[in-house]
């Protein structure tokens, strides 16, 4: 990936090419991560700058998630009325009291 891509050329993108494009980046950071240790990098800034073109990507992904998410599970009046009832177990602790752990001598 040579150009960082902005939060508008994400969203005009589709689900597979923004993974596809995340995968190359995070490659890439890797790379440039191992190269400024090891010092034959000399921009710092790069691995910054990969790492927020990352973040904008993930995001973008997790949106575009949502969106099709809310535009797939729209709520009929029927299954918005039927509630499911789940129990939750209730998990029970002994109480230790300090006196009656033994003591080291």
């Amino acid at each position: 990936m040579s150009t960082t891509l902005s939060m508008i050329e994400l969203r005009r993108l589709t689900l597979d090419e923004v993974r596809k494009e995340l995968a190359l980046s995070r490659f890439e950071y890797a790379k440039v991560r191992m190269h400024v240790h090891t010092q034959s990098e000399k921009n710092h800034a790069k691995v910054k700058s990969l790492r927020r073109q990352i973040a904008r990507m993930e995001m973008a992904l997790s949106e575009m998630r949502a969106s099709s998410k809310a535009t797939e599970a729209t709520p009929t009046p029927k299954s918005a009325a039927v509630k499911k009832k789940t129990s939750k177990k209730t998990v029970t602790r002994k109480a230790v009291s300090v006196s009656s752990v033994p003591k080291k001598k």
